[in-house]
């Protein structure tokens, strides 16, 4: 059932009622002893008092930590590479995108599969001129969005291809 989803007196009863002469995968099976005995070494052991679990924790605090990264200007903003794309120039240009090509892909074939994404051609970081430039931007669905480097630069010139195209029509 769903989180916070209270259910009716009636919708319980219905459910009890849908169970009523259905017997359990399990119901009948015995565990041979074999079995027994490794369900309870793997037991043995491992519980803990929550203070030793607490003192466990707080070893691992900070620089005792084995990802402790002691010079911390090496350290990453969280978001920071991110923080453009949640602009709103960014969704601003995305939307003039996907209006540009009648929210499909441009390789419009029945291969085509997913949601719709919005593909620079001229990549993000290595081009930041172009980065809301209608003309560099192209809408593709999930199955034909390249999914590595290499792949997107050999498809450069077909994407702007596909571009050109289109603007024409327009």
């Amino acid at each position: 059932m769903k989180k916070g989803y209270k259910p009716t007196k009636k919708h319980l009863k219905r459910l009890s009622e849908s169970h009523i002469g259905q017997i359990p995968w399990n119901k009948g099976m015995k565990m041979n002893d074999e079995f027994k005995e490794k369900c309870r070494k793997r037991v043995i052991g491992v519980k803990q008092t929550l203070g030793q679990i607490e003192k466990r924790a707080s070893q691992m605090r900070g620089s005792n930590h084995p990802r402790w990264i002691s010079n911390r200007t090496k350290l990453q903003k969280y978001g920071d590479d991110n923080k453009d794309r949640r602009s709103t120039a960014y969704n601003y240009w995305r939307k003039q995108i996907k209006e540009c090509d009648n929210c499909k892909c441009k390789i419009n074939n029945q291969d085509c599969k997913g949601r719709l994404e919005v593909h620079h051609i001229l990549g993000y970081t290595e081009h930041p001129e172009l980065r809301y430039d209608i003309n560099n931007g192209i809408t593709l669905c999930h199955f034909h969005h390249p999914k590595m480097r290499e792949e997107e630069k050999r498809l450069i010139s077909t994407f702007k291809e596909l571009v050109s195209v289109s603007k024409e029509l327009l």
